[in-house]
């Protein structure tokens, strides 16, 4: 037995054996305390990188203390933090010589860094790690122009092809889709290539409208997946938009009523409650004030308005998070009134007093009166509308038959409106 033994940095020790019936025995022994050295020698054969001819079965070699029992590595890659650990094939002899051939596709392209530790019959590990770096290069790159379009319940994907792919032929594309709204797990979908020619486009279906994906994109080689290409996208619902009108000509102030139907396209079902824009557009390319119509329960809407000129409706639903916009034009023609008072068509003398007004009231404004012949219009004369949005001209006739009519010009958003044609025979 050993009843005492000091430990300093000495690691040979001195000690008896005792027993009853003999003289106490010296011995001596030693406990090893030193970590066995490791040094990686070789790294894929000497090559400057790691390709995917290679990647599959990396050859790495290296020495190793006389009693090494075992070396484990360690492979990292910059680009991921997931480690592969690999168990070498050791030979002993003085020193001993360590080999191993990993497959590393599983790990991202980057700089590779390598460890080695080395442990010895008495369980000593080396201090500090032998360490060495190497770039890899093995996979796609990041697919190029990737672009995701978001579509009802889908969306589209479009990309150009990386512009390296490690050495080896692109077998196809990997599509992962993860819904972050939901916080559901991704779900991948393989794009195979037909035998050279590849996909540069794809449409993801089943997806929810209004929830939020992060949508991945990698091409991948025998060798496996490449670097990914990240888009987020927000899948809604196509939607349409009717109008209707319950008048598509009226006098100027007089109330129409305009009418649709908001809904999916899909579906055809309407979309409750949502607010819908109206927006009148003159004919001299002003808009007027902005109104508003809510849907109802079935995506019914109505909207009362006064138009007091010439306009174009333009009825539009925003979108929301889960529907896309829609736009409807209603079409509601409203036109100056001008009128001939006095003479009616007929035989008449000359000259002659025209008469007429105009509605809604345009004071001021010019009103034109013109001829018609079988050559064209022919300008006879201008005239200003009164305070009270009348107007007299008087014609003298030639004799025969003439025909006339007026017309104001562009005067609050009403272009080109005029009267009935007026046919009139000197008698």
């Amino acid at each position: 037995s050993v009843t005492s033994v000091t430990m300093p940095s000495c690691t040979t020790y001195d000690g008896f054996v005792n027993d009853d019936a003999a003289t106490p025995a010296p011995f001596t022994f030693t406990i090893d305390m030193t970590p066995p050295t490791a040094d990686i020698t070789s790294v894929n054969s000497g090559l400057a990188s790691i390709d995917a001819a290679h990647v599959k079965s990396v050859p790495l070699a290296g020495t190793a203390a006389a009693d090494t029992k075992s070396v484990a590595l360690t492979v990292k890659s910059s680009a991921s933090p997931s480690p592969r650990f690999v168990t070498t094939n050791v030979v002993a002899g003085n020193p001993a010589t360590w080999s191993a051939s990993p497959d590393l596709s599983s790990l991202q392209d980057g700089t590779l860094t390598i460890t080695a530790v080395a442990t010895d019959q008495a369980g000593n590990k080396t201090t500090p790690a032998a360490k060495v770096t190497t770039p890899m290069s093995a996979h796609p790159t990041k697919p190029l122009a990737y672009k995701v379009t978001a579509g009802d319940a889908s969306a589209k994907l479009a990309w150009s092809p990386p512009t390296q792919t490690g050495g080896h032929p692109i077998t196809g594309y990997s599509v992962t889709a993860k819904d972050t709204t939901a916080g559901t797990a991704p779900s991948s979908t393989s794009v195979p290539c037909a035998g050279t020619t590849c996909p540069s486009a794809y449409t993801l279906t089943g997806l929810v409208d209004g929830d939020s994906y992060d949508v991945s994109l990698a091409a991948t080689t025998d060798v496996g997946k490449g670097a990914p290409a990240t888009a987020t996208v927000r899948p809604r619902a196509a939607t349409s938009l009717t109008e209707k009108a319950s008048a598509k000509v009226v006098s100027a102030g007089k109330s129409i009523t305009l009418s649709g139907r908001l809904m999916r396209t899909s579906t055809g079902s309407g979309l409750a409650k949502v607010t819908l824009a109206i927006t009148p557009k003159f004919d001299n390319g002003k808009s007027g004030k902005k109104l508003t119509a809510v849907t109802d329960i079935f995506g019914v809407w109505y909207a009362s308005v006064r138009p007091t000129q010439n306009a174009t409706y333009v009825v539009s639903y925003a979108g929301d998070a889960g529907n896309l916009p829609a736009r409807a034009k209603a079409r509601t023609k409203v036109r100056v009134r001008i009128a001939f008072t006095s003479p009616n068509s007929g035989s008449v003398g000359s000259p002659v007093v025209l008469q007429g007004r105009v509605s809604p009231a345009k004071a001021g404004s010019w009103v034109t009166i013109l001829r018609r012949t079988s050559s064209g219009n022919t300008v006879l004369g201008k005239v200003r509308l009164s305070r009270a949005s009348t107007w007299t001209f008087t014609l003298t006739l030639p004799r025969g038959t003439t025909k006339v009519f007026a017309r104001i010009g562009a005067t609050a958003g009403n272009l080109g409106n005029r009267t009935s044609l007026l046919t009139l025979t000197r008698h």
